[in-house]
This record gives structure tokens, C-alpha cells and sequence, in this order.
């Protein structure tokens, strides 16, 4: 972005830049580059920090960006997952935990590590976490016997920081297979953890690395780009799990406040933005409601007069 911003405006004085000079600069790039609305989009935002911070040292007194609307981003076509498919994948989670064991019996570590990541992809699909929510999970955080789980914190790159949101910050119910897995994997853990020389407690993360410590999110990442390629899931993003997860539950009829608070979106109109192609209209239905009762026999009858 630097070299592209410093191509057009690289020799001007930062006072010189007005509203002006951003707008000619994006159709210009637009124009001779053939730039992306997304390239177009990064651009913008890149130069608005740049002149921000300008303001802030006091280099310029407004920041002329803020004069200029933002190149829009068509919003990407949502992904997600079909019925057959999610079987599919579940399937090719079984397998890889028994091939893992077959496989590495002997490296108890990477096949522990193999599991770890399987049971992110069960919970990831399960309850539509985020992938840093998943990693930010400790066995505090899971009720077990209350079959719920508590977000409380995400894993970044930068380590554990606070949920995206106010809402981040929820309660999800688990179904009775996740808790079962969920169940089978903390033991699988704890004779591992117990190998190692490790205690297993309520601050352990659910998702382990091969010395029972915190995943690192892009580690998890390159694993997850293996996993899809190798089983006919080649570009399937975790995030799309999310998708498949909301996608479901509004085919299966559950309301909107549900899967906004299943989610963490802080709005239901959030939901709503992000969902409405995939919400099933029930316009027809709202017809048919209206034209039984208007049918009925205790409706009054209008009478046609002729003009």
C-alpha cells in the first residue's frame, strides 16, 4: 500500500493533500491499475492512517480523508456448508483421528496435537465460534455436566485478549455428542498432560499444543489449509463453519435473536445484514395465515357495490 500511495502522492507536501487529491488518486488507480475494489479499499484506509497520524503530530490540522467517502467492498458471496457436506466432514474428521492413530502411535505428541485440532473443528461447527474464541477455551470455561460452555476470552496472535465484543462475552448449550467427545478428549488429554509431567486443571486450554500450553492461532491455521485440502475441502475457511452454523439453524426455523446471540453479534440487525439471503421468507406462510382467517366462518362479508 505504501509504495502505490507513494507513486501518486510521494512527492507532495502533506498540507498540499486535500479531499481533492485522494479522489483523483483512487480513480486514477482505479482507472490506469485496474485496482480492485478491495486494493481500492486498503488503499484508502492505509492513507487515512497515515494523514490521522499526521493530525495527531500535529504535521496537519484536518485529515482530508474524512471528506472522502470510502471506496465500497462488495460483500463476498456467503459459504457454507450443505447437510451431506457437514456429514462429510465429520467423516473426514473420524478418519483423521484414527489414521493420526494408526499413524503416529509411537509420537504420542502429534498424535495428541492431531486430536486437539479435530475437537477445535467439532466445536467450531457445533456452536459457531470464532477461532480465537475456541482457542481461548480452558476446561473452567466448559460445564461438562451442565452441557454449556462460557466465552470469556480469545487467543490472537498477540496472546489471550478480551472477547471481539461485549457480546463476545456469552453462554453456549452443547449438545449431547459434543459432550461426550468433549468428555473423551479431556481424558485423552489428561494421560498425555500426566505423561509430560503436567497437571491438568481449570486453567488448561481445551485446545493444546504438544507441551499442553495455548495453540498458536496461525499454527492451527496451516493445519486446518492441510486438513481441507487433503479431504475435497480445498479453500474452506474455519470461519465458514460459522456460516454453516447459522445457515442451519434458520433453515431449521430458529429465530433471529437466538443465532444473533449464539454468534455474539452485538445487533440483531448484524444477523440480519449478514443472513437475510439464507433466512427463509415466510411471506407465504404470513399469506395463507391471513387468508384462512379472512375465510373463516365467523368473517363478515363484504358486500360489492356496482357503480
Amino acid at each position: 500500500m505504501i509504495a502505490i500511495l507513494n507513486d501518486y502522492i510521494g512527492d507532495m507536501i502533506l498540507s498540499e493533500i486535500n479531499a481533492l487529491t485522494v479522489e483523483t488518486l483512487l480513480a486514477t488507480h482505479s482507472k490506469q491499475k485496474q485496482a480492485s475494489p478491495d486494493q481500492l479499499h486498503r488503499v484508502y484506509f492505509k492513507l487515512k492512517q497515515i494523514l490521522e497520524d499526521a493530525v495527531n503530530k500535529d504535521y496537519i490540522l484536518r485529515n482530508p480523508c474524512n471528506k472522502v467517502k470510502a471506496p465500497r467492498v462488495p460483500r463476498p458471496e456467503l459459504r457454507y456448508l450443505s447437510v451431506a457436506e457437514i456429514q462429510r466432514l465429520m467423516a473426514s474428521l473420524a478418519d483423521t483421528e484414527q489414521n493420526h492413530v494408526d499413524k503416529y502411535r509411537p509420537d504420542y505428541a502429534r498424535q495428541t496435537v492431531t486430536h486437539s485440532h479435530v475437537m477445535a473443528v467439532r466445536l467450531a461447527l457445533a456452536t459457531g465460534m470464532r477461532r480465537g474464541e475456541i482457542l481461548g477455551l480452558t476446561w473452567g470455561s466448559i460445564g461438562l455436566d451442565m452441557c454449556n460452555l462460557r466465552i470469556t476470552q480469545q487467543m490472537t496472535s498477540d496472546g489471550l485478549k478480551k472477547p471481539k465484543t461485549q457480546n463476545s462475552n456469552r453462554m453456549l448449550s452443547l449438545d449431547a455428542d459434543t459432550i461426550q467427545r468433549l468428555k473423551a478428549w479431556k481424558a485423552e488429554q489428561q494421560a498425555f498432560l500426566s505423561w509430560i509431567g503436567i497437571i491438568q486443571g481449570v486453567d488448561t486450554p481445551v485446545i493444546s499444543n504438544e507441551i499442553g500450553g495455548w495453540h498458536d492461532p496461525a499454527h492451527f491455521s496451516r493445519w486446518w489449509r492441510m486438513f481441507t485440502a487433503s479431504n475435497g475441502f480445498k479453500g474452506l475457511k474455519l470461519h465458514e463453519l460459522r456460516h454453516t452454523q447459522a445457515t442451519m439453524l434458520f433453515a431449521q426455523g430458529m429465530d433471529i435473536k437466538t443465532v444473533q446471540n449464539r454468534l455474539g453479534h452485538t445487533m440483531a440487525s448484524t444477523t440480519l445484514d449478514v443472513y437475510a439471503g439464507v433466512i427463509p421468507s415466510k411471506d407465504k406462510e404470513a399469506a395463507d395465515i391471513m387468508g384462512a382467517i379472512m375465510a373463516s366462518k365467523g368473517a363478515r362479508e363484504t358486500k360489492v357495490v356496482n357503480l
